[in-house]
């Protein structure tokens, strides 16, 4: 199992690819190990299964919660823990977007089974292993006193969004549907929910509206 989150143009040439779904913001592959290809007959042949995280800016966070929640969910579902089978997880220097893919990952799977998180607690583990595990950001800068001095807001945006996201994916769940299941999830959503007064799509609007949090 591999998770890639550098952009496309970065990578070097795969080996050889079985099959790709490719989606808006990120792609999965499986493939063939070269060196593998040529295992005597009856040899084990090793495969990985690439996914491929599109749109995240180097040292920032992506536009949206929603994409990488729905990439991290999908990985979660690919990988099979059980069986011992390993996930690696890399950027470009192996820190920032991955320490914030892999606090996501724990988080949600906390989530199902326990119902709490502890991010704080999380970071400070992984980053007395690694330096600089989710890193910080210069967000923004305000102009005073006609351009001769700047006040710099020092933002910890991958931080501030592991948590935008979570409070998102505790908000709303998985909003993911199949297309064959997109008529039942229509009249599910066109019924009221039970002592709101509102339908599940008025809900999901208001819910769609709220500000982001950073």
């Amino acid at each position: 199992m591999h998770v890639c989150l550098l952009p496309a143009s970065s990578l070097t040439p795969p080996p050889p690819l079985l099959k790709a779904l490719k989606l808006v913001w990120y792609i999965a592959c499986m493939y063939v190990s070269s060196s593998l290809q040529k295992a005597e007959p009856g040899g084990e042949v090793l495969k990985v299964t690439q996914y491929h995280f599109t749109s995240w800016p180097d040292h920032g966070v992506p536009k949206f919660a929603t994409s990488l929640i729905s990439f991290i969910r999908r990985v979660q579902k690919g990988h099979n823990k059980d069986v011992g089978k390993s996930l690696l997880v890399h950027c470009s220097a192996g820190v920032g977007r991955t320490g914030t893919f892999i606090t996501l990952d724990v988080m949600l799977e906390r989530i199902k089974g326990e119902k709490t998180v502890n991010v704080y607690e999380f970071v400070r583990n992984m980053r007395q292993r690694r330096v600089l595990m989710v890193q910080t950001l210069v967000r923004a800068a305000a102009a005073r006193g006609g351009g001769q001095c700047s006040l710099c807001m020092f933002v910890q945006a991958q931080y501030v969004f592991i948590h935008d996201a979570l409070s998102e994916y505790v908000t709303c769940g998985e909003t993911e549907i199949t297309a064959n299941n997109l008529r039942a999830k229509f009249n599910h959503l066109t019924k009221q929910i039970p002592g709101r007064g509102l339908t599940g799509f008025q809900n999901q609007f208001q819910v769609s509206a709220r500000p982001f949090c950073w």
